[in-house]
């Protein structure tokens, strides 16, 4: 292009003078201004000039990306030999898997105590508890006590004439007939006369001499108490008691 420029640009005279070395063609030396068809030959130059270069750098970048592509390549073969490559791989979502547990059924019917003891089946264990029921007896009850006769008696009377106490308990571990004597102050109990549950006796309260029971005067009474395995007590005080009087003797 520069080429043509010049060539367009030196058709006025003076391109050949002998003392003008910077050459237009103007007298003198000055030089001569291009003429618009040149000023566009010099643009069209301009790109291809620019053209060019770019072409240049687009053909190195991509020597220098094969060139740095085949070194990573090489560095990559190299690592394999010398050393393990390592190659970063993407996770892999695994699924998860969910082992189903069959419920414990417990002991089975081989598992469970026999309780038979080797006995047959349908036949009662020897082990097996019966349950256990608590029977409370009945109290004790005292069916008869009487004395006969129940008559008055001076101090001293005859055996043969003592009155005659009978009594009768039932339901009971232990009997006990007591004689209380009241001589104004009220009834104590004084003398245990039988241990039996049955029985019948004549009555002295105080000392048998012969045949003959003399006795201080004061009111007599007789009362059984009764209990029972369960430690249930029975008295017939629960009843007006026999009794019977020794009365005084005024002189």
């Amino acid at each position: 292009p520069m080429e043509g420029s010049t060539a367009l640009g030196s058709t006025g005279p003076g391109s050949g003078g002998a003392s003008g070395s910077g050459g237009g063609g103007s007298p003198g030396g000055a030089p001569t201004e291009p003429t618009p068809v040149a000023r566009v030959a010099n643009r069209a130059g301009a790109r291809s000039r620019r053209g060019r270069r770019v072409a240049v750098a687009l053909a190195v970048s991509a020597v220098v990306l094969l060139l740095v592509g085949g070194g990573v390549a090489l560095s990559a073969r190299s690592g394999s030999d010398e050393g393990e490559l390592v190659v970063a791989e993407s996770p892999v979502e695994e699924e998860a898997v969910v082992e189903e547990v069959a419920p414990d059924p417990g002991p089975g019917p081989e598992d469970a105590p026999s309780g038979n003891d080797g006995a047959e089946p349908g036949e009662p264990s020897s082990t097996t508890t019966q349950p256990t029921t608590t029977t409370v007896p009945d109290p004790p009850i005292v069916e008869s006590l009487t004395l006969r006769p129940a008559t008055d008696k001076p101090p001293t009377y005859e055996m043969a004439d003592a009155p005659v106490l009978t009594w009768s308990v039932t339901g009971a571990d232990a009997v006990e007939v007591w004689l209380w004597t009241d001589t104004g102050s009220g009834p104590q109990r004084t003398r245990l006369l039988s241990s039996d549950p049955n029985g019948s006796m004549p009555i002295c309260p105080g000392t048998v001499a012969g045949t003959r029971c003399t006795s201080p005067p004061a009111t007599y009474l007789f009362v059984v108490e009764a209990e029972n395995e369960a430690g249930r007590v029975v008295s017939s005080d629960a009843v007006p008691a026999p009794r019977f009087i020794v009365y005084t003797i005024i002189s």
